[in-house]
């Protein structure tokens, strides 16, 4: 093929900046150097201050990977186990046959917090923010009851990930914001890297999630479940994301044992392989992957454990076919 990797990631995403289908950051590296960077549109509607390759972003979903780093570090601290049942940290929870290796692998069965705290939870949606403490509360007090036997099959839950937050933040007995800031993005270096759930004040601004409604942009500002933190709520700039990158080719945070596991699929009780690990989505033996979509954000963290490729997208204009332009790109250079 005659242009590389980088030149089509630039010509993919001036070409859908233009046309007013991208507004956000794109950055490839290889082997922890970064090979393109660019910028596309603004951080702020109101104030039009443009963005750089250096803007914080909300990972959404792509926060994950983080939750599970941190079950991981404790885990090569010996205080915890991966097949541990999640009782013995979330001790007022009915589900001993759930284990921290459930919730990483999305094969718990919990039904989905979407739903339940919709209709369960007391707070006013409209001006309160929901926390990790309300999420246990409510699941704690109904005990309900799985979607699923544990283990049978495999279903995204951001239950599960939020949950895992709490673990952490049980086991360490530090706050999840303070965990990941200490174990995670000072040791390396990540100075654009926070966690934060509302009603906090961010310690950096980030560049502001938008859409586009009936000609008008508008902010997004406030969703009630913004309180909650592990399923969603790391805040990092691509720059720094490409640090993270180059950590975790290196095992900088963990052994190259333990490392594997977050590579290496989760597998059901009839031994048929979910294709994700721990926070990460398993396309191949060589290429792992994970994206993000949350109030106007749209983001994706790929990566070529083969050839040391990084490839992360985050956008900020509330456009989601960006998954898709990914994909176009790929295609042509992963068969």
């Amino acid at each position: 093929m005659s242009q590389t990797i980088e030149q089509a990631f630039a010509k993919t995403f001036q070409a859908w900046y233009e046309e007013g289908n991208f507004n956000g950051v794109v950055v490839v590296s290889k082997n922890g150097d970064i090979t393109y960077k660019e910028a596309f549109g603004i951080a702020n509607i109101e104030t039009e201050a443009v963005l750089k390759t250096s803007s914080i972003f909300n990972l959404a979903s792509v926060s994950k990977q983080f939750t599970a780093m941190c079950i991981m570090i404790l885990y090569e601290q010996d205080a915890l186990d991966f097949d541990d049942s999640i009782t013995e940290y979330l001790t007022e929870l009915p589900y001993q046959d759930i284990t921290i290796r459930h919730l990483l692998h999305h094969t718990s069965g919990l039904p989905a917090c979407e739903e339940i705290m919709e209709e369960y939870w007391e707070g006013d949606a409209d001006s309160d923010f929901m926390t990790n403490e309300d999420l246990l509360e409510v699941y704690a007090e109904n005990e309900f009851e799985l979607d699923f036997e544990v283990g049978e099959r495999y279903e995204y839950s951001n239950t599960g990930y939020a949950f895992l937050a709490s673990i952490v933040e049980r086991v360490s007995g530090e706050t999840f914001e303070d965990f990941l800031q200490e174990h995670i993005f000072k040791p390396l270096g990540m100075r654009q890297s926070y966690g934060l759930r509302r009603p906090n004040t961010p310690p950096k601004p980030y560049a502001q999630g938008f859409c586009e409604n009936d000609g008008e942009w508008e902010d997004y500002s406030f969703n009630y479940f913004d309180g909650i933190i592990g399923d969603g709520n790391v805040f990092c700039s691509a720059e720094d994301l490409a640090i993270y990158d180059k950590a975790l080719t290196e095992c900088a945070l963990v052994s190259e044992e333990t490392m594997a596991e977050a590579f290496t699929s989760g597998t059901l009780n009839d031994g048929e392989n979910t294709d994700y690990g721990f926070g990460w989505e398993i396309e191949s033996d060589e290429f792992v992957s994970h994206t993000g979509a949350w109030e106007g954000y749209n983001t994706y963290f790929g990566r070529d454990l083969a050839e040391g490729y990084a490839f992360i997208v985050l956008d900020n204009g509330d456009n989601p076919d960006i998954h898709e332009a990914i994909e176009e790109i790929m295609s042509n250079f992963y068969e």
